[in-house]
């Protein structure tokens, strides 16, 4: 009697997953030769997990009979930064530029300037309150310009983005069978 192991039918044997996400590899344990009433058990296990990343079969053991395969899965959980994963971004807003800010910061001085009815007809009246104004509009104007810093860089480690090759392998007694998978974490 013979063991095999590869991938399920329709199942890939490649993945491609974004750091923080789990690739799930459906497999599958079958015995060649024998007769009906043979039943096989096997080990299953899992090497060349990237690093923060962990490879684990659904089962431990397989068992498998003649024309009835044992299938299982394959779970590699990678691990991605605390911000990606909890759907978290930086701000997406702009501050007005300087200039605009500014301009519109000091229009209630110009206005008093040139508009007289509303703020006295003498000329001097009008420049003493713009003058009394112009402090409070340029108190406006740098309030207005705080904030807007970027969030600091998330230090928080994750799995490496690359090409990994898993492999996992069914141990029957003496014999045992590996077969390869690909890992591609972006």
């Amino acid at each position: 009697m013979d063991i095999l192991l590869a991938a399920a039918s329709g199942s890939l044997a490649t993945q491609t997953v974004i750091a923080g996400q789990t690739a799930t590899y459906t497999l599958q344990f079958a015995l060649a030769g024998g007769v009906p009433a043979d039943s096989i058990s096997a080990t299953v296990t899992c090497a060349g997990a990237p690093a923060l990343a962990t490879c684990s079969p659904s089962s431990s053991t397989a068992t498998a009979t003649p024309g009835s395969p044992a299938a299982f899965s394959i779970a590699v959980r990678t691990t991605g930064r605390a911000s990606h994963m909890a759907g978290v971004s930086g701000p997406k807003t702009r501050a007005p530029a300087g200039g605009l800010a500014l301009l519109a910061s000091l229009l209630p001085g110009v206005m008093m300037l040139i508009w007289p009815r509303m703020w006295g007809r003498r000329l001097r009246t009008r420049v003493r309150r713009a003058c009394l104004l112009l402090p409070l509009s340029a108190a406006m104007f740098l309030v207005g310009c705080g904030g807007g810093s970027a969030p600091p860089p998330d230090s928080s480690p994750s799995t490496p983005t690359g090409s990994y090759s898993l492999t996992v392998t069914a141990t029957a007694g003496n014999r045992a069978q590996s077969t390869e998978l690909t890992l591609i974490v972006q």
